[in-house]
């Protein structure tokens, strides 16, 4: 028997998240002084407010590349500052403006991993049947029964009660109806759309409910009735495409990867470095530039920064001149990336601050990377963060612009065999989930930026819109 995973990124308070948009930092350091408490890996925890003055000086040095902070709680134990999850910070209202982006109501939790309590899958551990369903799997079939059984839900006021309702609407093979009260309560309506149609989205799905023009193909290139596979929904996986869950087949091997929006236009950018070249395309690779170039991807990623410099180093082989004032110090060597290599493995101690302090064959570069940042604020403005960021936005104009003939259309072949995605959105007073299948319905890929500067070990990553 196999998996469903479904794979959700953890929320937690790194400095990409927090400096994303303005006004976080003022409202993380107000919540502070406040005696917020905060939710953390290590339970509930409220920090010292005597740090805040000293905390803004070491954020504002962070933000540039000099590592991690660690905050002090009010009992005086010190822990890393990504420890703690960044819920409060990013959906409380205030005139920062800090609200913008996601408004869920912070009463309620309607997230999956807390609905159905499965065990996590633990760093470097590798998915497997026995270990889903060790971890509380069970059959896409009993999807609908686990949700209305769930004493989480019984837990979370007026919104859990809904998601149960709505649950049990869609098992009666009826669009789920949003009551009066709850499109008015935009909040509530949120979490409901962002988190718990994570999972009524595919009951929907399950139970014929959603809108899937194209079901009858895909069910027949899956080769399985879907209420016969596990799902899984694990609290954080070590799966790098975020969000969406994996059907798995034992009798054809077909992994149909499905990512589940929300309602979210598109959704946030996924790895490119999970979508699987079938053997009847490999055969194509020397011949055909996109799988050649998604093939250099996924060959060169360990370690995971390492795609990103490869990628150019294909494109400036391949397509020459695309990449523009960055072709002028192609190819990266491995003497570059042992440079680099020493800094990251030195616990970032050796991180130049200053175009002086990097070595002269790689000046040229970083006056590069300079000049391509000094519009940014501080928050991206370190010099030896901001390469790999700089080389993907070359990376991105080439290919979006067409260096790579057949690129989108590549991926989406590849998508029709590997991803579906799920929307759910409010349509009069029900909740509709859409379903597209890529290798059917069309769309267009372009490479997307999903992390801040200082996160290196990230593969590049691709949208469909």
């Amino acid at each position: 028997m196999r998996a469903f995973e479904f794979l959700n990124e953890a929320s937690v308070l790194n400095l990409s998240k927090l400096t994303k948009r303005p006004g976080r930092v003022d409202k993380f350091l107000s919540l502070i002084s406040q005696g917020h408490e905060f939710n953390s890996k290590n339970g509930p925890v409220t920090l010292d407010p005597d740090q805040v003055s000293s905390l803004q000086s070491r954020l504002d040095q962070s933000a540039v590349g000099s590592g991690t902070p660690m905050v002090t709680t009010i009992d005086g134990d010190q822990i890393p500052m990504s420890n703690l999850y960044y819920d409060e910070v990013a959906w409380s209202s205030g005139p920062d403006g800090v609200a913008k982006g996601k408004l869920g109501d912070p009463s309620v939790d309607l997230k999956p991993s807390k609905t159905f309590g499965h065990g996590k899958v633990e760093k470097g551990s590798v998915m497997t049947p026995d270990l889903a369903v060790s971890l509380g799997a069970f059959l896409a079939g009993q999807l609908g029964d686990k949700i209305q059984a769930s004493e989480h839900l019984d837990n979370q006021g007026a919104g859990g009660r809904i998601v149960k309702q709505m649950s049990k609407e869609i098992s009666s093979k009826q669009p789920p109806t949003i009551p009066p009260e709850i499109l008015k309560d935009k909040k509530l309506l949120s979490s409901i759309q962002n988190d718990a149609f994570e999972y009524l989205g595919v009951q929907e799905l399950v139970d014929g409910v959603a809108n899937f023009p194209n079901d009858k193909a895909f069910y027949e290139h899956l080769g399985a009735d879907l209420r016969s596979l596990v799902l899984f929904f694990p609290g954080s996986t070590n799966h790098a495409l975020a969000d969406s869950f994996a059907l798995v087949n034992k009798a054809t091997e077909n992994t149909v990867y499905m990512s589940s929006k929300g309602g979210k236009q598109g959704g946030a950018p996924s790895s490119i470095n999970e979508l699987k070249i079938p053997d009847t395309m490999k055969k194509s690779i020397d011949k055909d530039p996109a799988l050649s170039f998604i093939n250099h991807l996924q060959t060169h990623n360990k370690p995971m920064w390492l795609m990103t410099f490869e990628a150019a180093n294909w494109l400036h082989k391949n397509s020459p001149g695309s990449l523009g004032a960055l072709d002028e110090f192609l190819p990266f060597t491995n003497e570059f990336y042992l440079w680099v290599s020493t800094i990251l493995s030195s616990a970032n101690a050796g991180v130049p601050k200053t175009l002086e302090q990097i070595p002269k064959e790689y000046q040229g570069l970083y006056t590069l990377v300079q000049n391509s940042r000094k519009n940014s604020t501080a928050a991206s403005a370190d010099l030896f963060w901001n390469l790999k960021n700089v080389v993907k936005t070359y990376i991105h104009g080439a290919v979006n612009s067409g260096s790579v003939p057949q690129f989108s259309e590549r991926m989406i072949e590849l998508l029709g065999q590997n991803f579906v995605l799920l929307k759910s959105k409010p349509v009069n007073d029900k909740m509709i989930t859409d379903v597209t299948w890529p290798s059917k319905m069309g769309g267009k890929i372009t490479l997307e930026h999903k992390d801040g500067p200082t996160k290196w070990n990230s593969a590049i990553t691709w949208k469909l819109s």
